[in-house]
């Protein structure tokens, strides 16, 4: 099964409008370094923020992808719906004896 979750604390900080990792750093920068620093170390800290994230997310993914082809291969071997039919009458069907 798959059990890792994701979780996204704030995800309107976490993620732009396309879903991606926002470029916002929510890290304390220095005032007194120069620009160059400072962008310097926001884009290190972008980098690491989309890594951190990646491999959090990754976690999640590689489960459900393992998941999904286990799935398929399984189908292939077994019918799902010969031991389980679809139900064809009323919802009552469902209710135990």
């Amino acid at each position: 099964p798959v059990s890792a979750m994701i979780h996204i604390p704030k995800a309107q900080e976490v993620l732009d409008r396309d879903g991606n990792i926002a470029a916002v750093v929510n890290t304390f920068i220095d005032t007194a370094t120069s620009d160059d620093d400072t962008k310097e170390k926001q884009q290190q800290q972008q980098q690491h923020n989309v890594e951190r994230w990646e491999k959090y997310c990754g976690r999640c993914f590689s489960q459900l992808e393992w998941w999904a082809e286990a799935t398929r291969k399984h189908r292939e071997v077994v019918d799902p719906f010969d031991e389980s039919p679809v139900f064809v009458k009323t919802p009552d069907q469902r209710n135990a004896p």
